[in-house]
C-alpha cells in the first residue's frame, strides 16, 4: 500500500482566513471564541460565545466572486479553503479537469443556514426557492463540481464529527485502489440558527469560553470553518519527496 502525502492545504476558521494566519494565531495563543454572532438573528447573541468567521457573507460573495444565487454560507467556506488548498497544492485547471482528481466533502450543516429563507420562500414564493437546491449537505461538493468543471470522482460524507476525518480516509483509500491520482478532501461547516437552538436544546452549551479537560467543564462551543487538504501517493512524487519542488507530509 502506497504512502500518501499531503501536498496542498486550505484554511478558514475563527482566527485566520489562510493555513498561514490560522498558524500565526496558534502559535500566539489567540483565542476565535468571542460573544459575538452578528450572522442571523438569535437569542442567543452576546449570551454564549461562538467561534465566527470574522468575515460576511457579502464580503465572502466579494471576495470569491460569486454570481449564483443561493449560494450558501457553508458552500462559501469550503470555496475559500478549496482555492488556497488547490494554489497550495500547484493544481493546474487541467489537474482538475482529469478524471483522476477526486473530490471528497464532509459537512453536517449543508444549507441549514438558510432555512429562514428557504422558509420564507416556500409560503411566498410560487416558482419554489433559490435556496431549495443549496439546503442538502451534497450541495457543496456538486457546486465545487461545477464550478470547476471536476470529472473524477465525488462524494459527501456526513457522519457528524467524524466526518472530514472519514472524508481525509475515503480519499486515501480511492488512491490506494487506483480510483483517483488525486483527491481534495476536507469539511465544511456554518454557524446555523437550527444547529444554535439543537445543541441548546440539548443543553450541551457551555456559557463560557469551553475548557474541555477541566473537572468542571461545562459543555462545548459552536464555531464555523473550512479545511481542504490535496492527498497524493508517494509514487507521483519526485524522489526529493515533493511536487514542483515543495516539500511534502506525510498523511
Amino acid at each position: 500500500m502506497s504512502r500518501i502525502f499531503i501536498t496542498g492545504m486550505g484554511l478558514i476558521s475563527a482566527i485566520g482566513n489562510s493555513v498561514a494566519e490560522n498558524h500565526l494565531a496558534l502559535r500566539a495563543g489567540s483565542c476565535g471564541i468571542q460573544y459575538k454572532l452578528d450572522l442571523f438573528p438569535s437569542k442567543y447573541a452576546g449570551i454564549l460565545p461562538f467561534a465566527q468567521v470574522p468575515l460576511s457573507n457579502d464580503e465572502l460573495i466579494n471576495k470569491l466572486q460569486i454570481t449564483e444565487k443561493g449560494v450558501t454560507r457553508t458552500t462559501m467556506l469550503a470555496l475559500h479553503a478549496f482555492d488556497e488548498a488547490v494554489a497550495d497544492g500547484g493544481l493546474s485547471e487541467e489537474d482538475l479537469h482529469s478524471f483522476d482528481t477526486a473530490l471528497v466533502g464532509a459537512n453536517t450543516v449543508g444549507g441549514m443556514c438558510l432555512t429562514d429563507e428557504l422558509y420564507h420562500d416556500a409560503n411566498k414564493n410560487q416558482d419554489g426557492s433559490d435556496y431549495l437546491s443549496s439546503y442538502d449537505g451534497a450541495s457543496i461538493c456538486l457546486y465545487l463540481q461545477k464550478r470547476f468543471g471536476m470529472n473524477g470522482i465525488v462524494n459527501t460524507i456526513n457522519t457528524a464529527c467524524s466526518s472530514s476525518a472519514n472524508a481525509i480516509m475515503y480519499g486515501a483509500m480511492l488512491i490506494n485502489n487506483g480510483f483517483a491520482k488525486r483527491a481534495i478532501v476536507g469539511g465544511t461547516d456554518s454557524l446555523a440558527k437550527f444547529t444554535i437552538n439543537g445543541f441548546n436544546a440539548l443543553h450541551i452549551l457551555s456559557p463560557g469560553i469551553c475548557t474541555p479537560f477541566d473537572e468542571g467543564r461545562q459543555g462545548l462551543n459552536l464555531g464555523e470553518g473550512a479545511a481542504f487538504l490535496v492527498l497524493e501517493k508517494e509514487e507521483d512524487l519526485n524522489p526529493q519527496g515533493s511536487v514542483s519542488g515543495k516539500k511534502c507530509t506525510p498523511n
